[in-house]
């Protein structure tokens, strides 16, 4: 009977151990899904790929990849900004990283991040409304337990530990983990200090045994970057890195997923960072997301979500809902290939949108003043001032043709150089096209090629709108897909100049009015079809200004004599419609899976969920940041003003220059409708504006001092010249 007692207490035992409260040394449930996250700061593919038969590149080689967008709210990213958004699922902002990296080992095994709640009060009143600790919150709520393993800073402190942010539940704490004696002193090493790889392992297997979800920080680079050091010891640092994620992954079973994320980049420049994905159910080849609808690209906020997905955990409204998923891609050598020159793109890029977008502003206001000159002294321009204008007018079409040259990796000097040869060469053929019958639709030509590639481009992935110099930067990652803002507002200019110098250029060829009604409309839908649809351009903003842009200068080319009211009426219901259209199209969106919707889809949601006015304060606030980032935008509206007054009739007239060239007066109006609509609704603000203003401007240049051939322009009533128009 003894022997049986004791039997039946130790099976009592056996039976109640596994139930107790959460202890550092708790099992996890068998059969549950576990995902081993390591981080590797201040690092990029390049850092790795150099390191032959590495560790990372064999995890690489079996995993879903893609550049990683480490972007978070803050202006300079720092690692607290970036555990911060990786934890929360959406942007995220720090205040006083200094300070908000520390965290401290408690007595029961687990971790707390000492100055969480400034962190989470701050986020609560951010722009992305980002919600500090929601991924740890969620984890909670489910039954799923969260561990972190790291430590980045000096031996015997507690700063530097901003990894534990990253798991941190609504309180700050993360149940299982540790942050301390994880790093020795090293006086030949950078900082005077390393991560004992010992210690690292250990801590991170007996985690796995207790966590559901471990992030273990490999600080080692990071600290060498701190420091300051050469490439030596940088390198040294990188291949230290990548032997202890060999050791870290064996920890982990066939069963388990790795993700391997680099939360940021070394350097003040922002970089692409890594991201690899291995585990059931993943395809090896490339990663995308929601965010970015582009294989090959994932944002850092889209991590807490396949997180979340990954261990079966509804993913709540406070986190984006944007997870990774996989496709097949191609051979693994060609994968990682790409991967590399996509930082170099990317880099390229961000160095050259500087300064072809200054070499385009500089051409719009010399076109401008040459033609102002010309107009004072009442003469014609030469075929040298429409050449000027029409390069000046082929700067964006060329600069987005880079996407296809081989050398758009070069430096900023390359890819300018290349830019401005381009348009010269369309400058040069737009004028032996046009000089001999029509010189005032010499634009015509630079802009219609314009509106032919983007739209080309937008229905066949838009390849040309990423990393080339006037198209969305990857490092930035405010857009991946679809058409940016700046192509949308060259694309919306272009259009409206296609419009109007093509009526203008019909009736000298005696085409009907009626006939070229039916082509400027028919233009103007599949112009805001492309844009608005979400495979294709899916631009809110730009489907808006077009639609508004082409019902002005539609009323206009029908009734020049068009009054102030009825244009505002027809402003008012172009963005009705365009409203309506952008609802139907949103609605039908968000009802697809997360992984594909879009920002559109993904705003009618936030509009369902009440959130829509944090969403538009969001948009409205970075507006008015681009507005005062420098005085030079002050011209903008007085150019959009401008614009307008060329459809004024003084004394029930039109002005000179528009009664010799009547086409400028819709072109104007047209154009600074869509520009002032593109600068209220996009959060690009008045750089929207100030792309149509820089095609804009040289269009009109042209078109105002081209001679006006007797017989071809217009027809002859006595001594005076009567332009042909419709009314």
């Amino acid at each position: 009977m003894r022997r049986i007692g004791l039997l039946a207490l130790a099976g009592v035992v056996l039976l109640v151990a596994p139930a107790s409260g959460a202890t550092a040394g708790e099992t996890a449930s068998p059969g549950r899904p576990r995902v081993l996250v390591l981080t590797l700061p201040d690092t990029t593919w390049s850092s790795f790929l150099a390191i032959p038969d590495g560790s990372v590149r064999s995890v690489a080689e079996q995993s879903a990849v893609a550049s990683l967008a480490v972007r978070t709210a803050d202006p300079v990213d720092t690692d607290v900004s970036a555990y911060l958004t990786l934890g929360a699922g959406r942007r995220a902002t720090a205040a006083d990283p200094e300070v908000a990296g520390s965290a401290r080992q408690e007595a029961d095994g687990s971790v707390t991040s000492t100055d969480f709640a400034a962190q989470a009060e701050l986020n609560a009143r951010g722009r992305y409304g980002a919600t500090a600790g929601a991924l740890g919150t969620a984890l909670a709520a489910s039954d799923r337990r969260p561990a972190v393993v790291g430590d980045a800073g000096p031996p015997g402190t507690t700063e530097q530990r901003a990894v534990a942010l990253a798991t941190a539940d609504g309180s700050g704490t993360t149940p299982v983990g540790r942050v301390d004696g994880l790093v020795v002193a090293e006086p030949l090493a950078p900082g005077g200090s390393r991560l004992d790889e010992d210690a690292v392992v250990a801590a991170t297997g007996d985690a796995l045994e207790s966590a559901d979800l471990v992030v273990v920080e490999l600080s080692d680079v990071r600290r060498a970057v701190e420091a300051g050091s050469d490439v030596t010891a940088v390198a040294s640092a990188t291949e230290r890195t990548d032997r202890l994620v060999g050791r870290l992954v064996e920890l982990a079973t066939p069963s388990d997923t790795v993700l391997l994320v680099s939360p940021t980049t070394p350097g003040e420049v922002r970089q692409l960072g890594v991201f690899a994905l291995r585990g059931p159910g993943v395809v090896p080849g490339w990663a995308q997301s929601a965010t970015t609808r582009r294989a090959g690209y994932v944002a850092l906020e889209d991590v807490a979500a396949t997180l979340l997905g990954t261990l079966g955990v509804p993913v709540p409204d406070t986190v984006g809902d944007t997870p990774v998923s996989s496709v097949e891609g191609t051979p693994v050598g060609a994968r990682l290939a790409a991967l590399d020159r996509a930082s170099e793109r990317a880099e390229a890029r961000d160095r050259a949108v500087g300064p072809v977008a200054v070499a385009l502003v500089l051409l719009a206001i010399l076109s401008g003043l040459v033609a102002v000159v010309l107009l004072r002294i009442g003469r014609d321009a030469s075929a040298t001032h429409r050449w000027l204008a029409c390069t000046t007018c082929a700067v964006p079409v060329a600069a987005f043709l880079t996407g296809w040259w081989p050398g758009a990796a070069a430096g900023p000097t390359a890819i300018t150089v290349v830019v401005l040869v381009g348009a010269s060469v369309v400058g040069a053929v737009s004028v032996a096209l046009t000089e001999r019958t029509v010189p005032p639709s010499a634009t015509l030509v630079p802009t219609g090629l314009t509106v032919a590639v983007l739209l080309l481009d937008a229905v066949t992935g838009g390849r040309l709108q990423l990393d080339t110099p006037l198209g969305y930067s990857a490092t930035v990652g405010g857009r991946y897909s679809g058409l940016g803002n700046q192509a949308s507002a060259y694309l919306v200019a272009a259009t409206l100049a296609v419009l109007t110098l093509g009526w203008s250029l019909g009736l000298r060829r005696g085409v009907p009015p009626r006939r070229l009604l039916a082509g400027g409309a028919a233009l103007g839908v599949v112009v805001a079809a492309v844009t608005a649809w979400p495979r294709f351009g899916s631009d809110v903003g730009g489907t808006v200004a077009v639609l508004v842009g082409v019902a002005v200068a539609l009323a206009l080319l029908v009734r020049p004599d068009a009054t102030p009211w009825r244009l505002l009426l027809v402003f008012l219901g172009a963005g009705l419609v365009a409203s309506a259209l952008l609802g139907v199209l949103g609605w039908w969106d968000r009802s697809r899976p997360p992984e594909q919707r879009t920002h559109l889809g993904r705003f009618v949601d936030s509009v369902v969920a009440g959130d829509a006015p944090r969403v538009l304060s969001r948009r409205w606030a970075a507006a008015t940041d681009v507005f005062t980032s420098t005085p030079w935008t002050l011209f903008v509206p007085v150019l959009l003003l401008a614009l307008l007054l060329l459809a004024w009739r003084p004394g029930g007239r039109p002005w000179a220059v528009v009664e010799r060239h009547p086409e400028l007066a819709p072109f104007g109006a047209s154009a600074a409708a869509a520009g002032a609509v593109g600068w209220l609704v996009n959060d690009s603000g008045v750089a929207v504006a100030a792309c149509v203003v820089a095609v804009a401007v040289p269009v009109v240049a042209a078109v105002s001092v081209a001679p006006v051939r007797p017989g071809v322009a217009a027809s002859t009533a006595g001594d005076r010249t009567t332009p042909v128009v419709v009314g």
